[in-house]
């Protein structure tokens, strides 16, 4: 049960990172004005 509550939250961890990147990404973009 210990491991599988680890990898739970490494898989959220893992998405997380990954969405924020995408949203840094997005909104540099979008600040710095090279269209979307």
């Amino acid at each position: 049960m210990h491991s599988s509550i680890v990898s739970h939250a490494s898989v959220l961890f893992h998405s997380s990172l990954i969405l924020h990147s995408y949203l840094m990404h997005f909104t540099g973009k979008l600040i710095l004005g090279e269209g979307v």
